[in-house]
């Protein structure tokens, strides 16, 4: 495995993103949020670049708005 694909837990994705979980969950949802990759019965990780490319991109959307 390498950095590029290091997984997150949820709290993470909370703490990069600044969302609660509810909203994350609504986002996810609707597919506007990174697909999480299950881990087992009850745990989902993240893929860490892609939260943060998902990041950027709410960034980049700012500057056009």
């Amino acid at each position: 495995m390498n950095d590029n694909n290091r997984l997150i837990g949820i709290r993470e994705v909370m703490n990069l993103t600044s969302l609660s979980l509810t909203f994350i969950k609504r986002l996810r949802r609707e597919g506007t949020f990174p697909r999480a990759v299950p881990l087992g019965d009850r745990r989902i990780g993240f893929i860490e670049r892609e939260v943060c490319e998902w990041i950027d991109a709410r960034i980049a959307a700012r500057a056009v708005a």
